[in-house]
């Protein structure tokens, strides 16, 4: 009788024991989980800093490509504006001269 007690104890002992170490590796897996999301959480928050800063930083570095062609369409009628005067000065010095 005396050793069924003394089973029963060891048992019970050892299923403690099992207890207690399942509830130490949990404990260890969600403080990992913890520090993973809030590492992800610092991430995502660096990354979105990024992107604001990204569009804050694009208009003055960029130019749009509808703008692009309009200035481009300036500088071309410019130019041809002054090889028409460059080709008038051309005709009057053959004339005249």
């Amino acid at each position: 009788m005396s050793y069924l007690f003394g089973l029963a104890g060891f048992l019970g002992g050892l299923a403690r024991w099992f207890i207690r170490e399942t509830e130490k590796r949990q404990a260890e897996r969600f403080a990992s989980l913890e520090r993973l999301m809030r590492d992800a959480s610092d991430k995502g928050s660096r990354l979105e800093r990024e992107v604001l800063e990204f569009k804050v930083e694009v208009p003055a570095r960029y130019v749009r490509r509808d703008e692009f062609i309009h200035y481009q369409q300036v500088v071309e009628s410019r130019l041809d504006a002054i090889y028409q005067k460059l080709e008038t000065i051309q005709l009057r010095q053959v004339a005249g001269g």
